[in-house]
């Protein structure tokens, strides 16, 4: 039985053989840098209408990987010695803890995180829900809720597309529903196009980007999705502001 470590392993393996190594490399693929662009300003949109203080914010990141979201949060304002991350490949831990050895890194399952209830005032994650087989998924959702604080937000920054045929699904409005039903929908504000029509633009016509992003919306392939959690406990009424 293949573990949430060897799906993720596969996902990058074959993602190389497909693509290269230097896929998302900004210095040496001008197909990247707006893709990245679109991804940060997405997410910082909708950060902004989380109702934070970002120097007392409790930060937890599923599958962080290498700590690829950490300069971003800290130019928010957040602390580095309030971020935490947590990924299943060892090897990511030991890069993010030497590059940002103020923050809290974790190797290991974030479907069964070790942190109490009520711990975090922000989870999020970005990109990893693609990489994993929806039991997985179903599982870390249940546990970021968990450690989720009352009033506290989750930042879902994902694609529209999956894999179905290994069970990865998109990230669709259904599927956050089903993913995490106590919680309100804020606000999705939309992310990179999808890669063919994004890495051309951003190679080629970058000066088009935002502009086909906008008038285009069928062509924007992923989204950062922002949920709250009431501060009772229970379910909040959604409320989404941008589809």
């Amino acid at each position: 039985m293949k573990t949430s470590e060897d799906a993720r392993k596969l996902w990058v393996t074959d993602r190389i053989a497909e693509h290269g190594s230097e896929r998302d490399d900004l210095l040496k693929n001008c197909g990247t840098l707006f893709q990245h662009l679109a991804q940060q300003a997405a997410m910082c949109r909708a950060i902004s209408r989380a109702e934070l203080d970002p120097g007392t914010t409790e930060v937890f990141e599923v599958g962080c990987a290498s700590g690829t979201a950490v300069p971003l949060l800290i130019q928010l304002g957040f602390e580095p010695n309030r971020i935490h991350g947590m990924d299943l490949i060892p090897q990511n831990i030991d890069l993010a803890q030497r590059r940002f050895p103020g923050c809290h890194f974790t190797a290991g399952d974030a479907a069964n995180a070790p942190y109490p209830d009520n711990s975090f005032d922000l989870a999020l994650e970005s990109g990893v829900f693609l990489q994993l087989p929806d039991e997985e998924v179903s599982d870390m959702a249940r546990e970021m809720v968990r450690m989720l604080k009352p009033g506290g937000y989750v930042l879902l920054i994902d694609w529209r597309y999956g894999d179905p045929r290994r069970k990865h699904y998109r990230l669709s409005r259904k599927r956050i529903a089903q993913l995490f039903p106590s919680l309100q929908r804020i606000t999705a504000v939309p992310g990179a196009l999808v890669p063919p029509v994004g890495r051309a633009l951003s190679a080629y016509a970058s000066g088009l980007y935002f502009a086909v992003q906008k008038i285009v919306p069928p062509v924007v392939g992923q989204y950062a999705w922002l949920l709250r959690k009431n501060v009772s406990g229970g379910k909040l009424a959604p409320i989404l502001t941008q589809c």
